[in-house]
């Protein structure tokens, strides 16, 4: 590991490492990052993915990572040989297999500034109801996923994400060098927050290919080819959840709803 804390012998390498809540934009944002970087010299994660042989540890289409010991650290081998890409986590070492010394590690190479991370979160009210309905069409389809099961009905969704609240919402907020992020700020305010995110990842906002990147993914932009963006609709829980069920949530998120902005 010493390796990773000092000048690689090809180059400096850098890990960028988007984590999310589920639900809240991450493909779009992974992808736009995916790209942004690459204007740093990173190389594309699904070349990376395949040529390290790593499809038992990141998925093809979102590079969705985990962070238990034995799945992280494979991950780093490309790192390790001199390689910047991205990856993407929904998760954090928290209750992972060998979580200690994921920790241990995601803060040593955070602060060698081997790892460079931003953490995306959405107003937790949306994410249940988001889960909910991507559960629901994956069944219409025919394809049930995970999402089928974990936001079964919007309780247990409620209920899920309550558990995310209290693991993994504090440890990424609570994350040095790690730049928070919030969906609905960058639906409203896309340049922005796009600003901030290049200034993060110490590249030229006014540099030509960056801003055609931040054109082709504008929310809004037509057509959004290959940006995997979706409606994202803000506060849509307000119209959608029963009474009974917008009181659930407020038993559940109140203690975090002020701190993270919302009402």
């Amino acid at each position: 590991f010493f390796l990773l804390g000092g000048d690689c012998p090809v180059k400096h390498s850098q890990l960028l490492l988007l984590s999310a809540m589920p639900r809240s934009g991450s493909t779009w944002i992974l992808r736009f990052l995916n790209e942004l970087w690459m204007l740093n010299g990173a190389d594309d994660y699904v070349a990376i993915r395949s040529k390290y042989h790593l499809e038992k540890y990141m998925t093809v289409g979102s590079a969705l990572i985990e962070l238990s010991f034995p799945r992280f650290l494979p991950v780093l081998l490309p790192l390790m040989r001199g390689h910047s890409f991205t990856v993407k986590t929904h998760v954090c070492p928290t209750g992972q297999m060998m979580g200690g010394l994921s920790d241990w590690l995601l803060r040593y190479l955070t602060s060698s500034k081997r790892i460079v991370s931003i953490y995306l979160y959405r107003d937790p009210r949306d994410v249940v109801l988001s889960g909910y309905e991507y559960g629901r069409r994956s069944i219409e389809r025919g394809k049930p996923n995970a999402f089928a099961k974990t936001f079964e009905t919007i309780e247990i969704g409620i209920n899920w994400v309550d558990r995310y609240m209290h693991t993994c919402y504090p440890y990424w907020r609570q994350a040095e060098n790690t730049l928070q992020v919030r969906y609905e700020d960058i639906l409203s305010g896309f340049e922005t927050e796009s600003k901030r995110i290049l200034d993060h990842l110490g590249l030229d906002d006014q540099s030509q290919e960056a801003r055609e990147l931040l054109e082709k993914y504008q929310p809004g932009a037509t057509p959004q080819v290959g940006t995997h963006f979706n409606k994202g609709e803000i506060g849509r829980f307000r119209q959608e959840l029963l009474p009974e069920q917008l009181k659930l949530c407020e038993q559940h998120f109140s203690p975090y709803l002020d701190e993270m902005g919302y009402s």
